[in-house]
C-alpha cells in the first residue's frame, strides 16, 4: 500500500489489461476510483493472459508487503 499525505495506507488496485489493449481499457474506472485507491494499469508482454497475470503478481510478490486478492 501506498502512503497518502494524511499518512493513512491506501490500497493498491493493479488493471490488468487484456490482450493488444492499454490502460485506455480501465480509464474510467481509474479515474473514478481515484481519490479511494492507488490505481495502476500494467500491460505485460506475454504470449497468454494468464502469463501476463502471474508476471505480474510474481513481481508484486517480490516487492514484498502486499496482499493480493483476486477478483
Amino acid at each position: 500500500m501506498l502512503e497518502t499525505s494524511d499518512e493513512s495506507p491506501r490500497l493498491t488496485i493493479v488493471f490488468l489489461p487484456a490482450m493488444l489493449c492499454d490502460d485506455e481499457l480501465y480509464r474510467p474506472q481509474i479515474e473514478g476510483l481515484r481519490d479511494l485507491i492507488e490505481p495502476v494499469a500494467l500491460t505485460v508482454a506475454e504470449p497468454s493472459m494468464a502469463e501476463a497475470a502471474n508476471a505480474v503478481l510474481q513481481g508484486l510478490l517480490f516487492l514484498g508487503e502486499c496482499e493480493i486478492h483476486a477478483l
